[in-house]
């Protein structure tokens, strides 16, 4: 197949992704002819259908084929999976939904990563435009920045790690889909990005993105604005010059929504700065950035550190990721970083985050109940003398079972419990630790393992994408130099219809 950019004739591209046809009857009879009960949401695009629905397998496709390229017919026989999916219509009032359409079969198919939603097929009949995902459990990032989904809050280790998984998809646009090529997304927001039910971040709506060739000094093009008010590049909005820092640019501005818990453009905000990038340069510039933070990562903070938030005791995870997002907004291209300095920050500051946390609850696990650190000694001591006294302080409650003593005193007020009882306590408590810590490290080298395996599955993924490219570069190349040289193809055999 050749490469989708090359390809001007419509009906071509859509030959060529035949085996991800999926019939209209079919998505008719899924959808209950596009009932409005089946709606799931609405955009530029058209309206969107969650449904139930047979498709072409793609991540099983992508890992038992790896290298091979199979024929049309081969593709067109391959088995075929049924799994909930989101089904994007096209409003045929919208004058760029063709545009649209034809732009994200263009590359969605092509170029796949963990951090880009998975295009599992689409229909072109009847005059009927429509794209079908791979279904994102958990929405779309918005919902969650403009509180309209009220009964989760998301909380700092996630947002980072969203962030990071996005910053990561477009270091994948941007750097690794071939030696030739690069894709500038062009549209990049907290509604394109959508949410698994792993909470795993992933870019979609690619009906405004560019490709352009990577393997110059400086690549820009030159186009028509477009994008979306409150996250478009002002360089860009100003020159009609698209550079990948023009997705840099946007990208910083979903960090500020996360950050500060609103999304970019708030109409109906009763301050002066109803825009996240001025409002966050801004605070940023006056070191007051705490003043703007989202009030439930406040309260997450505070609690956490028992102290009022302010920049004397703002974690380091927010300083590192505010001045990164803040670096993003720069007025100049030259002055932003790259996407790759983006994801390297990112992950800084989500390092920092989980070592904050592992110190605290090492420091909370070092401490009995009355406050000060105990070593084994003297908590045994405190439990034989708690027993001489009648009763046990500073260790257990009766709500766990592993740690809760019930003793009974005489009169006398002598300990009915003998030495041996203390020891046979002591022993069951020292099996329950090292169960625990068996199961914990039995937990770890399994994570470990999936994180090793997803790993291995990605960066053989990106590879086979950038051979792919080189190819169908070399491919175009020649193509060129015959059509120069006035060479035409001879007439091809007499297609046949795909056996049945």
């Amino acid at each position: 197949m050749r490469f989708p950019q090359c390809i001007q004739d419509r009906k071509l591209l859509v030959q060529n992704m035949e085996h991800m046809k999926i019939p209209l009857k079919d998505i008719k009879l899924a959808t209950n002819d596009f009932d409005e009960e089946f709606r799931i949401g609405r955009g530029g695009f058209g309206k969107v259908y969650k449904a139930v629905l047979s498709h072409f397998d793609v991540k099983e496709y992508n890992i038992e084929t790896r290298l091979q390229i199979p024929s049309m017919i081969e593709l067109l026989g391959y088995p075929r999976k049924q799994s909930i999916v989101a089904i994007k219509r096209l409003d045929k009032r919208f004058g760029q939904g063709t545009q649209e359409f034809m732009q994200e079969i263009s590359i969605l198919p092509y170029f796949r990563h963990q951090n880009l939603v998975t295009l599992v097929g689409f229909c072109d009949e009847d005059h009927e435009r429509i794209l079908v995902y791979e279904y994102a459990s958990n929405g779309s990032l918005d919902e969650y920045i403009a509180k309209r989904n009220r009964t989760i809050n998301l909380r700092w280790a996630l947002r980072l790690q969203i962030c990071l998984d996005v910053a990561r998809g477009l270091n994948f646009l941007h750097n690794s889909v071939g030696e030739y090529y690069r894709i500038i997304h062009r549209d990049v927001k907290s509604s394109n990005i959508l949410l698994d039910d792993n909470w795993k971040g992933m870019i979609s709506d690619f009906g405004l993105s560019k490709i352009g060739p990577s393997n110059l000094p400086a690549t820009f093009l030159m186009t028509q604005v477009a994008g979306t008010f409150g996250y478009i590049d002002p360089l860009y909005q100003k020159t009609g010059m698209l550079t990948k820092e023009t997705d840099v640019y946007s990208f910083g501005v979903v960090l500020f929504e996360l950050l500060c818990g609103r999304l970019a453009h708030m109409t109906n905000s009763t301050d002066d700065l109803k825009f996240i990038p001025d409002m966050a340069k801004r605070y940023f510039n006056q070191k007051k950035i705490h003043e703007i933070v989202d009030p439930k990562l406040k309260d997450e903070f505070e609690k956490a550190s028992s102290s009022i938030l302010d920049m004397e005791t703002c974690p380091d995870s927010v300083n590192i990721f505010a001045a990164i997002a803040y670096q993003c907004l720069e007025e100049k291209r030259e002055d932003r970083p790259s996407i790759g300095n983006v994801v390297e920050q990112l992950d800084k500051a989500l390092k920092s985050h989980e070592g904050f946390r592992q110190h605290k609850d090492e420091a909370q696990s070092s401490q009995g109940p009355d406050g000060p650190p105990i070593d084994e000694v003297s908590l045994w001591e405190r439990i034989v003398g708690g027993w001489r006294k009648g009763r046990i302080f500073g260790f257990g409650t009766s709500q766990d079972p592993h740690y809760s003593v019930t003793t009974e005193c005489s009169d006398s007020g002598k300990s009915t419990s003998s030495s041996s009882e203390i020891n046979e306590l002591r022993e069951k408590l020292q099996r329950v630790e090292q169960e625990s810590k068996t199961r914990e490290d039995r937990y770890k080298t399994q994570l470990e393992q999936e994180r090793k395996l997803r790993q291995d599955m990605v960066e053989e993924q990106e590879r086979v994408a950038a051979e792919l490219v080189e190819q169908i570069a070399l491919t175009d190349s020649l193509a060129a130099f015959l059509q120069r040289q006035g060479y035409t193809p001879p007439p091809g055999p007499p297609s046949r219809p795909p056996p049945s």
